[in-house]
């Protein structure tokens, strides 16, 4: 991991609540976004970047066909809002488990702790326990540093349009990070308060973690010795599997952990 600030700890959700307050006295008193992930030794890079094997020409290419193809046969599955635009599609590509250059954030701070210890993945990384982590992301000031605007960008913004122009053009790569605020099309990007952030490069993360003064990106590890307790405090906020994915799959996978 590039060097970044000091990344703080926590062992519990009052310690956590405590440091997202400080974030936002010293930052963005009204939104900041944060993103929950199961190992803190995780990179902040999108899912069509993280495969070592997978040169970055390749990765356009990839992007491209995948892109074509989704939105060519998912218009007979889409069962909830309607798809209006490039974004609107990319965003259901991205969590529907398709390789993209979006990341995943929330403007709710307890939903990304609950990724950060959701049994669900603590079990994906296998016997040998790790700590968790939340990123947390002042999303005016990163587009700030990019576009020299503050303001969030919506699905119709020109500037999002460059980000992801049509298929096999090349105009979007190099470009850095900026958050977007997209269409909410599913239940669960509403019970999850979605918020994306898109990239044209790799390692755009990388590089304003390592810039120096950077005040817009920060890491709260979580130590994997505090989960049971913070699963049991967040449960009891109504933070559970069943309300971050708000179907029949989330139910089912909260029952089965509550009672086998």
């Amino acid at each position: 991991m590039s060097k970044v600030a000091e990344p703080v700890y926590v062992d519990s959700l009052e310690e956590f609540v405590a440091k997202v307050r400080t974030f936002r006295k010293g930052w963005n008193e009204e939104e900041l976004w944060f993103r929950g992930v199961r190992s803190s030794r995780y990179r902040l890079r999108p899912s069509l970047y993280r495969d070592p094997g997978v040169k970055e020409d390749r990765a356009r290419r990839l992007e491209d066909e995948v892109r074509i193809e989704f939105s060519r046969r998912g218009q007979a599955l889409v069962s909830e809002k309607e798809p209006k635009t490039e974004l609107d599609w990319y965003v259901l590509m991205r969590h529907n488990e398709v390789p993209t250059r979006l990341l995943d954030w929330s403007e709710g701070c307890l939903i990304a702790l609950y990724f950060a210890v959701r049994p669900l993945a603590r079990a994906l990384l296998g016997a040998k326990p790790q700590n968790g982590a939340v990123w947390v992301l002042d999303p005016q000031e990163l587009n700030k540093s990019a576009t020299e605007k503050s303001e969030f960008l919506v699905s119709s913004s020109p500037k999002v349009r460059s980000y992801l122009p049509p298929p096999r053009s090349r105009k979007r790569y190099g470009l850095p990070p900026v958050a977007i605020l997209p269409n909410y099309l599913t239940r669960q990007m509403l019970a999850q308060r979605s918020a994306f952030t898109i990239q044209g490069a790799p390692d755009g993360f990388d590089v304003i973690a390592s810039a120096p003064g950077q005040r817009c990106l920060a890491k709260v590890v979580v130590r994997h010795t505090g989960f049971d307790g913070i699963l049991n405090d967040l449960s009891s906020c109504g933070v559970s599997e069943a309300t971050v994915f708000p179907d029949l799959g989330g139910l089912g996978r909260e029952v089965t952990e509550s009672f086998l």
